[in-house]
């Protein structure tokens, strides 16, 4: 009785189709993963250049706050900004929507922030001349 150990052909072939499909699909999930934080990553920077539009906003007097849109100049291109400026039903509030959009992987995406910004009477010009 003279058997030989080893694997088969058709062992080999199965074996070898298996690790060929594994590794197909654990290189799918690792792009996915970097789609992912390529997303990530420009909202994430949408959110701050947001917050910065936000802050500029309040720096303005009450009373020139207007809807407008615009960029982010040379700094960051890719990006634009649109606010929209409406009265409420309380005196001297304001809502502001700020929406900052970009374009990836040919799909336009964007975030929007509500912001309300009350009067406190003091205008900037008048508050530096005390």
């Amino acid at each position: 009785m003279n058997r030989c150990h080893g694997f088969t052909l058709v062992e080999v072939l199965i074996t070898m189709v298996m690790v060929v499909v594994g590794m197909v699909l654990l290189s799918q999930a690792f792009s996915a993963g970097l789609r992912a934080v390529s997303v990530s990553d420009r909202a994430t920077q949408a959110q701050f250049l947001a917050e910065q539009k936000i802050a500029d906003l309040e720096i303005l007097s009450f009373s020139n706050l207007q809807s407008d849109s615009g960029d982010f100049g040379d700094d960051y291109p890719e990006y634009s900004w649109q606010t929209e400026i409406s009265n409420t039903d309380i005196e001297n509030l304001k809502q502001i929507i700020l929406t900052v959009s970009w374009t990836q992987e040919n799909k336009t995406r964007s975030i929007v922030i509500y912001k309300y910004l009350a009067d406190h009477g003091e205008d900037s010009s008048s508050a530096s001349n005390q």
